[in-house]
């Protein structure tokens, strides 16, 4: 996993950077933008909307500027949406006095705004603050906060962002946080108000599903230590019942969404507990259930956003594309294991979940298979638990070196530009001991190309020969 520091505190005249939100443009572009507050790291104060820009899909960033000000108060809650029809990237944020925090603003003592403003060049400039506080709040709220995290353009073309908002007292005496969506049928320039998703809701998150319905994913303030979600069946106007989402822990905090075709990917801080863990989780089957894909951090997490370039036709995957290896990636930890002695062609390892590894406990599907498991049947059955133990015993400098010299992570040589990829090491920022048992299954940090896994096939087939790899016409 590659990761680059966008915003340092105290570096560039702030005291801290918090609250991201982060969106990919046609053309390589990314912009990620955040909150730089001055003088502390309040969520009130004087406090300013930054953004820095990539050309190159993400590689690298120009340096950081201002998008939005309001002189010495708060601007804060990015929530920005590309508008493929039209172009312009829009940005939707929150604006209170900088004396006039959320506690005022809920006692209804302070105002609390809604901005936006667009750019029609990529984000490299924008338009002045447009204030939307008379059509995005109801009178009766007092609360009102966009996203924070990217919004969407469904299908339909209908700009869709996601919202939380608080009652005045007058109408209810608790403060009941209560999400929704705010949509424009217009490309942006006139702004509705969807129904509430239901009370206890709050910060949120919006994916279109592939059959054109809605998912929203909330931090929630139920009590029950993780989020909640819903279904929207008309573009985010209206909701159906919420349902916890027992599979993803939350210490009720921010959380992102993001539909990638078929999958859902989600990252927030995975505990009930505490603000730690941040965890990318995906979903095969629309949020019905989730599964861990990597640990970004494993110690003081908080807020995060997901973007992912458009699937690009000048790209070439074959050569660029880089991958989680899987399960393909095992006949390189046998090898090692049986050239360095840690196993033979006969003995076995006891295949009973769950693997138990420090206090990581790892499982195996154990499809066609339990108990005692030499490496042959290791292979056919594809059995965690024996490369687990293998790759533990074997060493992860050991188990990557085979990789290498099997033709992972390493350029192959074709007469086209390629990408190297990775493995993973203990250089690595989020390395923790429990990566060299997910690594020994072509998991966790470890990248490759598609070209990359043809070679390292061809190369087992040759009985470890590995030949340079071209291009035929």
């Amino acid at each position: 996993m590659k990761k680059q520091t966008l915003f340092v505190a105290e570096e560039g005249g702030y005291a801290g950077y918090r609250i991201p939100a982060a969106i990919a443009l046609p053309g390589n572009g990314v912009i990620v933008f955040c909150e730089g507050r001055l003088g502390g790291l309040s969520d009130y104060g004087t406090i300013h909307i930054l953004a820095r820009i990539s050309t190159d899909g993400g590689e690298t960033f120009g340096r950081a500027f201002l998008v939005a000000a309001d002189g010495e108060n708060t601007v804060g809650n990015p929530c920005p949406v590309f508008d493929r029809e039209t172009g312009v990237l829009h940005l939707l944020l929150n604006g209170n006095l900088k004396d006039g925090g959320e506690a005022e603003i809920l006692a209804g003592r302070a105002p609390r705004r809604v901005f936006s403003t667009c750019s029609e060049d990529g984000g490299a400039t924008w338009l002045p603050l447009r204030d939307l506080t008379g059509a995005a709040k109801a009178p009766n709220w007092t609360w009102h906060a966009m996203g924070p995290g990217h919004g969407l353009q469904l299908r339909t073309g209908r700009l869709l962002m996601p919202c939380n908002h608080a009652l005045s007292r007058d109408v209810d005496p608790r403060v009941r946080y209560v999400s929704h969506a705010m949509y424009s049928d217009d490309h942006g320039k006139t702004w509705k108000v969807g129904a509430d998703v239901g009370p206890d809701t709050n910060e949120c998150s919006l994916a279109e599903l592939p059959d054109g319905r809605v998912y929203i994913n909330m931090r929630s303030y139920r009590g029950e230590g993780c989020r909640t979600s819903a279904i929207s069946s008309d573009g985010g106007e209206t909701w159906g019942e919420i349902s916890p989402e027992r599979l993803l822990p939350d210490p009720v905090c921010q959380g992102s969404v993001l539909a990638m075709g078929e999958r859902l990917l989600f990252t927030n801080p995975a505990s009930a507990l505490r603000r730690e863990n941040l965890t990318l989780k995906q979903s095969r089957d629309l949020g019905k259930t989730w599964s861990a894909a990597a640990v970004i951090h494993p110690g003081p997490a908080a807020y995060s956003d997901l973007a992912a370039q458009d699937p690009s036709p000048l790209l070439n995957r074959a050569f660029n594309g880089l991958y989680t290896p899987g399960s393909s990636f095992k006949p390189a930890v046998a090898a090692a294991g049986l050239l360095n002695g840690v196993i033979t062609p006969t003995s076995t390892v006891n295949c009973v979940n769950p693997y138990v590894y420090y206090d990581y406990r790892p499982t195996c599907l154990q499809h066609g298979h339990s108990g005692p498991i030499a490496v042959s049947d290791a292979l056919k059955y594809s059995c965690n638990i024996f490369f687990y133990d293998t790759g533990v015993r074997t060493g992860l400098e050991t188990y990557n070196a085979m990789a290498q010299r099997l033709g992972l992570a390493v350029q192959t040589g074709v007469e086209v530009g390629e990408s190297t990829g990775w493995l993973t090491t203990p250089e690595d920022d989020n390395f923790t001991s429990s990566l060299i048992v997910q690594a020994a299954i072509g998991q966790a940090n470890t990248m490759v190309t598609p070209v990359q896994l043809a070679t390292y096939a061809a190369t087992i087939a040759n009985k470890g020969v590995r030949y340079r790899t071209h291009m035929v016409a």
